[in-house]
């Protein structure tokens, strides 16, 4: 509560219990890196942080900081799907959640909570979405069940009872969680993402790169583009623009995340670009600092993490409009921000 103190108010909370749900820990995901970091500013502030998860893969490095600390990790029991992990839509009042915590706050899909934060459009945004994006390699299931399940669970936790407040990661974000559940606006907040630029900093590329590009047998006069994320992100884009390129030879696209990687592959051997597909890792650096730019022509994204994180390492970047990071960034002086993802032509003349 803020109070008088030599004429300065100050910030003074009472400590509190707080529960984080969040699908996996792990310190490669974007979410999950957000949740710890939270966890560690609530931890400053003297409260007691309980993260609930379905999968901890915390690396060992990073346990040791977590032991001596208030925040405890516990198990969330989920269903599993193909690329995610769905809490169980019940699993907040099963563990009776909300009356052993002061607060609780959902990164995945729960029914019942105090705070939802929105890291995916809604369902009916992000079919209608996907069903517009010219693909030709490779396209997401659009009618599978758990498109089913996730539009149930949607629709059970964005009742007025089943939350308090809800926090979106971009404006675009908010108004089409808005437009979909009918919130009014004092229900929402609009709080971007952030990044540690202690752990992302460019002095960490400088003194890894030439290492880490021999060891991924690139040589220094490539030019190597960076790509973060599922395929439907705009990987297909990426390649077809590189292609356009005036002397797409010497160019690497240098592609981390859950995805095939013979058809890209190929596509890019046919256009005559090179090609490196690598699996999501805990740290994310290494890969950063091999970059000379990062490339996301993504036709949705909530946000897109990976583009601030390799902006803090030094990258430049191109990124479509619609990211939600491209709010935070302005066309030729941060990045270079596309307004059509599926233009070869304006990825090619941008990169």
């Amino acid at each position: 509560w803020p109070s008088q103190t030599n004429g300065e108010k100050v910030r003074r909370d009472t400590p509190m219990r707080i529960a984080l749900l969040v699908d996996r820990v792990d310190s490669g995901n974007g979410t999950a890196c957000m949740t710890l970091c939270l966890a560690r500013e609530f931890l400053k502030r003297g409260h007691e942080v309980d993260i609930f998860c379905a999968v901890n893969r915390i690396p060992e490095s990073l346990k040791t900081q977590f032991n001596a600390s208030t925040i405890h990790f516990k198990w969330l029991p989920s269903l599993r799907g193909s690329w995610r992990i769905w809490s169980l839509p019940m699993g907040a009042a099963m563990l009776s959640l909300r009356k052993r915590y002061d607060v609780v706050v959902a990164n995945n899909l729960i029914v019942k909570q105090d705070i939802i934060v929105v890291h995916n459009d809604p369902q009916a945004v992000e079919l209608r979405k996907l069903s517009e994006v010219p693909f030709e390699i490779m396209r997401p299931d659009l009618h599978g069940w758990r498109r089913s399940l996730r539009t149930l669970i949607e629709n059970r936790r964005f009742l007025p009872g089943n939350h308090k407040k809800v926090i979106a990661l971009s404006k675009r974000s908010a108004q089409e969680v808005a437009q979909t559940f009918s919130l009014p606006p004092e229900r929402l907040a609009v709080i971007p993402h952030g990044v540690d630029g202690d752990h992302f900093h460019p002095a960490y590329a400088k003194a890894h790169r030439s290492e880490l590009r021999r060891r991924w047998n690139i040589s220094e006069d490539e030019l190597v583009f960076l790509y973060v994320g599922d395929f439907w992100k705009g990987l297909e884009f990426a390649i077809r623009g590189l292609g356009r390129l005036a002397d797409p030879r010497r160019v690497r696209l240098f592609a981390v995340g859950p995805f095939r990687e013979e058809p890209f592959a190929d596509l890019a051997a046919k256009l005559g670009i090179g090609f490196t597909k690598a699996p999501l890792q805990p740290d994310l650096r290494p890969v950063y600092s091999l970059a000379d730019a990062f490339l996301l022509p993504t036709p949705l994204d909530t946000f897109g993490l990976a583009v601030l994180e390799g902006l803090a390492m030094g990258l430049p970047a191109v990124v479509s409009q619609y990211a939600g990071v491209s709010e935070l960034l302005t066309h030729g002086q941060d990045a270079w921000i596309i307004r059509n993802p599926f233009d070869s032509d304006e990825i090619a003349a941008a990169c």
